[in-house]
């Protein structure tokens, strides 16, 4: 070990500096002197050129192809497209350009594609499909009132509904849905929030149209709340109306869940219940009973809960059972209480923010199938209610125990129709068509199958008989063919060989495009040209020698380049031409742009010499090397000097430059109170006088004047914004920064010389100050207020949340780590509003915020503006226990029942199933209903408001 220490920190010596002199300067390679003309350029040297001498390149151990090619090798013949495209996997390529009679065909039940991430809506669409009332509703959707019938959600349903009904396709596309929703296929949403939007939507849209409630008369129950007082005991009743039951999942089983959800409770302490036939808070007892049960039972399993540690969503996998056959006499007093279990709706994965959703329906012949997007396959009862594989002991008993049901359906024995349900005519023969035509496309594509197949054959001979004659045996005898031809073949594409665009002007191969070009054998060469025709043909005499005598002549000059490089880097103090520098900096680039005439920039425009250091001197063997490049530049001897008539007009410029300073600092003497450096106020002046205001911006500009000779004179004085429309000031003269105060002789010497107009006049007299026009009290407050209003009020801008230390800081992991963040707000946004935005970007709940400005703790029904909150502004954010903020939520705040109040997904924020547009108060606003949602979950299904 310590010998491996002692390699690794041994330092490798400095190398050596040298220095610039004769025996480092570059030279021109003795094998390039020794080219004057093409026939000089031997065999070897073309050869070399060409890469003709490259290794050939082999495959990879254990015979695997190479992946790559390598360009500039034309014998490397390996990683062109072989093992890939359509003459590799034919098959797949078949599938991939359309149906086929052997994959396409419905078996049993039609399946729905998977758009990106709809498997969630496609579990819920074929529960609704499979119940036969529901679909029978769906088909007698007429749509008379509709302007656009094609554009309606119930009428692609109803479309969507028969293909799957009559379609022989093995999946239908539900992409028409979800392009009038508006709904994104890319990102998976809640499938229980999509159930309770959806049938809303389908009960607006539906209901509202027809007779016949559809959606009311299938799902919807009735419940009622009983509150008793304990003192008195008077009862007051609330009725409401229920989609679906939601179940905690504790009890284990259906049973325990029912009689949890319906067991009654008392309200007390901070809970009591205002009796009305007491006048008081009484303690009561409060119960929750189903009245009416609907047809369709749908219970809705809480298996995704808020985790107030985490600030995350996360997902319960407890085992759950339910019965296959469910009694409700015992929570509601109706003959018919008997359900059959029919759909289970099931999330497979461990997290609440991913996963598959899939689902088990069974059908009018009491068999069970699994609805996995575009495949439906017929399942063991076994097998029911969980992932594929495991078995369900239970279920033999008439019981399912399943870890990933969320949502169960249930149908009222003796209510469903017997047979299928017959759709519209219009729709039918839609359908019967689409059948005809994918009758007629899946023929078509086996036929082409069977094309393919027998070209893919004979394709697949042709290459592997090249492939084996390809390799060069004779260095001295080969051919030329284009790289993208070899692809093609590879790949199955069929076309003539073309190397005419590969020729050079002589006739030959061009050097320039060899990266272009593989070389391979004649043998390869006489089969492929007899396969397909084509040519030129190059070979070994194609290599052009003339090509190559022009790219050594350019090797020669970049050589020659080099060596005048190093001899104008030394320097000529005693040269005897001129040449530009710009010029020399231009040509030392890989690819100079210089014109005709490089000395043409240190001209003037009388013909002389250009004055300043736009030149220098070089010898006469480095301008004549430059001459030759550009024959047509000046020659200027260093015994030339400057332009006389550039020298004159120089030094006219400079006399004109010194009487102008001359001038402008009589100036500065004159009004030596405006050009001085520090600003003046009223409260600085101590001598008795008459003075004046002046604008503090046209100061700067006539100081800009004075202190440079190529500035502008100002223009007019103006005061006039300074003054109110009555004709006095509009501002605190004693306290205002835009204000500069000057004698009045100086005053009157800038309007004289400059003009103007808006005098202010200040008189000192011992301790007295007069100032006309006077001060307009209220034209002055009512400019500082929308000065103030200007420096506080902003819309849409960032403010900084920094995150002091905290011992609650590790239950937080997006803040774990971050000492401060941003978040986009406004000036008006509430405070509660502001903890919902920060919960939205770091994930800590409100109930655990405690936010600070300037050590005041900020009040959440004061907005940013209250406490002076300006953009870019830092607020704390102190991380506090739950426990401590619920306990003091709750001493001011009212328990309301939320238990079946559908909230709004912000996932489905601007579909079609909620239709709103919202700004940043309603996007706080579903933010508060998710939060909300989830304190409800904790508290029993009640919520604080």
């Amino acid at each position: 070990m310590a010998r491996k220490n002692r390699r690794k920190n041994r330092r490798k010596p400095p190398k050596k500096k040298t220095k610039n002199n004769n025996n480092n300067s570059p030279s021109i390679p003795n094998w390039l002197k020794q080219i004057n003309q093409p026939q000089d350029i031997s065999d070897e040297i073309l050869a070399k050129k060409y890469k003709a001498n490259c290794a050939v390149c082999k495959p990879r151990r254990g015979g695997k192809a190479k992946t790559k090619n390598c360009e500039n090798n034309p014998n490397c013949l390996y990683g062109l497209g072989e093992e890939s495209g359509p003459m590799w996997d034919i098959l797949k390529n078949i599938k991939r350009n359309g149906p086929d009679t052997d994959f396409d065909m419905k078996q049993n039940y039609s399946g729905l594609e998977n758009l990106g991430a709809t498997c969630y809506m496609n579990s819920l669409l074929q529960s609704l499909y499979m119940n036969k009332n529901f679909r029978e509703g769906i088909y007698g959707w007429d749509g008379i009132d509709e302007e656009e019938p094609e554009e309606s959600v119930c009428f692609q349903l109803q479309l969507l509904f028969a293909k799957m009904q009559c379609g022989i396709k093995k999946y239908q596309s539900p992409v028409a849905i979800t392009n009038i929703l508006n709904i994104p296929t890319h990102i998976q949403q809640d499938a229980q929030e999509f159930c309770s939007l959806f049938l809303s939507y389908l009960e607006e849209k539906y209901d509202n149209d027809t007779e016949n409630k559809l959606i009311e008369h299938n799902f919807s129950g009735k419940q009622r709340y009983t509150t008793t007082c304990l003192a008195c005991n008077n009862q007051s009743f609330t009725d409401s109306g229920f989609y679906n039951i939601n179940l905690h999942l504790s009890g284990g089983n259906i049973n325990k869940s029912l009689d949890a959800f319906t067991e009654p409770e008392v309200l007390r302490g901070d809970n009591k219940y205002r009796c009305d036939e007491c006048d008081s808070l009484q303690d009561a007892k409060r119960q929750l009973s189903i009245t009416q049960l609907p047809p369709v039972l749908n219970i809705q399993l809480l298996r995704f809960l808020y985790d107030m540690r985490s600030g995350t969503k996360k997902k319960k996998n407890n085992a759950f059972t339910f019965p296959l056959e469910l009694d409700m006499s015992e929570y509601v007093e109706e003959e018919e209480s008997i359900y059959d279990l029919y759909a289970i709706l099931i999330h497979i994965g461990q997290s609440a923010h991913g996963g598959h959703y899939v689902a088990h329906i069974r059908d009018g012949e009491n068999k069970w199938f699994e609805f996995n997007d575009e495949n439906v396959s017929p399942i063991n009862i076994n097998n029911v209610g969980d992932v594929r594989g495991r078995s369900n002991r239970r279920a033999g008993n008439g019981m399912i125990t399943s870890s990933n049901a969320y949502m169960l359906v249930y149908n009222r024995r003796g209510v469903q129709m017997e047979d299928d349900p017959i759709p519209p005519e219009t729709v039918r023969n839609y359908v019967e068509g689409k059948n005809q035509k994918h009758i007629q496309t899946a023929e078509e594509k086996a036929q082409q199958k069977m094309e393919l197949e027998e070209l893919y054959d004979d394709i697949r001979d042709k290459y592997y008989k090249w492939r084996h004659a390809s390799e060069i045996t004779d260095k001295t005898k080969f051919n030329w063919i284009e790289t993208s031809w070899l692809r093609d073949f590879i790949k199955g594409k069929i076309r003539p060989i073309d190397n005419s665009e590969y020729l050079c002007e002589h006739g030959n191969l061009s050097p320039y495009l060899l990266s272009r070009m593989k070389r391979i054998s004649p043998v390869s060469w006489d089969m492929i040209s007899e396969w397909y025709d084509g040519g030129p043909e190059l070979n070994q005499d194609s290599m052009c020698r003339d090509c190559v005598f022009n790219e050594i002549l350019a090797e020669k000059r970049t050589h020659e380049k080099k060596i005048f490089v190093f001899k104008l880097n030394k320097g000529y103090p005693d040269g005897e031409y001129w040449i530009s520098k710009s010029a020399i900096l231009e040509y030392k680039k890989k690819n100079p742009q210089i014109g005709s005439d490089i000395n043409e920039d240190i001209l003037c425009a009388h013909g002389g010499l250009r004055l300043g250091k736009f030149k220098r001197k070089i010898s006469a063997e480095i301008w004549d090397y430059f001459f030759s490049l550009y024959p047509e530049s000046t020659t200027i001897s260093t015994e030339f000097g400057d332009c006389e008539i550039c020298v004159s007009e120089k030094e006219q410029v400079q006399e004109e430059i010194k009487l102008q300073r001359q001038m402008r600092n009589t100036e500065k003497t004159m009004f030596s109170d405006v050009a001085a450096k520090t600003k003046k106020e009223i409260a600085h002046i101590k001598t008795p006088g008459n003075y004046s205001l002046i604008c503090k911006d046209w100061v700067n500009l006539y100081k800009s004047y004075l202190n440079n000779v190529n500035h502008d004179p100002p223009p007019e004085i103006s005061n006039t914004h300074l003054l109110c429309p009555h004709g006095l000031l509009n501002f605190d003269p004693y306290d205002h920064p835009d204000t500069f105060i000057i004698s009045e002789e100086s005053w009157n010497g800038l309007i004289e010389k400059y003009g103007g107009e808006g005098k202010i006049l200040v008189v000192v007299r011992n301790e007295e100050c007069i100032i006309n026009p006077e001060v307009c009290v209220d034209c002055m407050n009512e400019r500082k207020l929308v000065l103030e209003r200007e420096k506080y009020c902003f819309e849409n801008k960032v403010v900084n949340i920094s995150v002091p230390k905290s011992r609650y800081k590790h239950q937080f992991p997006q803040v774990r780590h971050k000492n401060q963040f941003k978040v986009v707000t406004s000036h008006d946004i509430k405070i509660g509003l502001l903890k919902l935005q920060i919960f939205e970007v770091v994930d800590v709940p409100p109930v655990n915020q405690q936010l600070q400005y300037k050590k005041l703790k900020l009040d959440d029904n004061s907005t940013l503006f209250d406490y002076g909150i300006t953009e870019n502004c830092y607020i704390q954010l102190h991380l506090v226990s739950e426990d401590d903020n619920l306990m003091a939520m709750s001493k001011s705040t009212k328990f309301v029942d939320t238990t079946y109040s559908p909230s709004v997904e912000e996932g489905f924020k601007g579909t079609g199933l909620t239709n709103i547009h919202r700004d940043q108060s309603d996007v706080c606003a579903i933010i508060l209903v998710q939060y909300i949602t989830y304190l409800g979950r904790i508290f029993r299904n009640r919520i604080f408001i």
